[in-house]
């Protein structure tokens, strides 16, 4: 089987409210035909610019994103049965027990959600935004195949995606 991968490119943008929003990924990922459809890093901060939200400092920031991440990948939920395709819903902040982590949530389009928390963080994210990593790496069984997610620094280091062969 021959599978199609679509990824977007993404601005965040600030929308009046979430039914605005849908119509903006239901442009982008109805377009794309694709099997798998991913999103990059940090697509889910476009979920603190929902509604009339004031500007914030960088964990005002982080924590609204965080506040709002259900309804982020509610909005996926949706656009993954709708369109009949799995999406890497890119990533953003959300709260744990252990602190506020950096989580990609991959969506079927069965409507099941797995997620990935980013496991090296920047000195930016650490420092500067107050993170905590992610406590292991995971491989999904999906009906695509497996898959594993890496998020943008994880990339770096090859120990990880060898650890998913």
């Amino acid at each position: 089987m021959a599978l199609k991968i679509a990824a977007i490119p993404y601005t965040c943008e600030r929308f009046p409210g979430w039914v605005a929003h849908e119509t903006k990924l239901n442009n982008l990922i109805g377009g794309t035909d694709a099997d798998l459809v991913v999103l990059p890093e940090y697509a889910a901060m476009e979920g603190a610019l929902v509604g009339n939200t004031p500007d914030q400092g960088v964990t005002g920031w982080r924590d609204l994103a965080a506040e709002r991440a259900g309804a982020w990948v509610d909005q996926f939920r949706h656009m993954a049965q709708m369109h009949g395709c799995h999406i890497l819903a890119g990533s953003g902040p959300v709260a744990t027990e252990r602190g506020v982590v950096n989580r990609a949530w991959l969506v079927a389009p069965t409507g099941a959600v797995v997620h990935q928390d980013k496991l090296i963080l920047t000195p930016y994210e650490r420092d500067t935004m107050g993170m905590v990593p992610g406590e292991e790496l995971k491989l999904f069984d999906t009906a695509l195949g497996r898959i594993g997610i890496l998020i943008c620094y994880d990339s770096e280091f090859p120990e990880l995606a060898r650890k998913l062969a």
